[in-house]
């Protein structure tokens, strides 16, 4: 077998690492066909739905623009997809609904961006431990929704 050996310059490492993150996002169903049979407690099947296709949706973003901002990019699609304004998360709102969506959302951008929790915390005017505390809350049942499994 022969190798073949290609040079890259900076940019198509950086196009390339972007692709195959991408492709990484792809979901694989279960045996019986249905990615959200396994869906962690606190997430509805709709909820897991709305989070796999606002994480695909963040990665296709993300490829054609690569310059923007994340946190802002993947608080956009999740709360798009919990049909809410980017501009209601970062308000002084408690309503127990939102306050759940907010937490959801900040751990979903920790999950897809893995930014730190100061960056995420400026971008939604709260501290830092409340981001610490929506990501020990919610990051590992977002980690298990978003990430493919196999059957095997």
């Amino acid at each position: 077998m022969t190798s073949v050996f290609i040079s890259y310059s900076r940019t198509d490492w950086r196009t390339a690492a972007l692709l195959f993150d991408w492709l990484a996002a792809a979901r694989i169903p279960s045996a019986n066909g249905h990615p959200q049979t396994d869906r962690p407690d606190g997430f509805t099947a709709v909820e897991v739905n709305l989070l796999i296709k606002a994480e695909e949706d963040f990665r296709r973003f993300r490829i054609k623009n690569p310059w923007s901002n994340q946190i802002w990019d993947a608080m956009h699609f999740c709360a798009e997809a919990y049909g809410v304004k980017r501009a209601a998360l970062v308000a002084d709102d408690r309503n127990p609904v939102l306050v759940e969506i907010r937490q959801k959302t900040m751990a979903f951008v920790r999950v897809v961006t893995g930014k730190n929790f100061h960056e995420i915390g400026d971008k939604f005017k709260r501290p830092h431990s409340s981001v610490i505390h929506a990501c020990d809350k919610y990051a590992a049942a977002i980690r298990s929704v978003l990430t493919p499994f196999d059957d095997d």
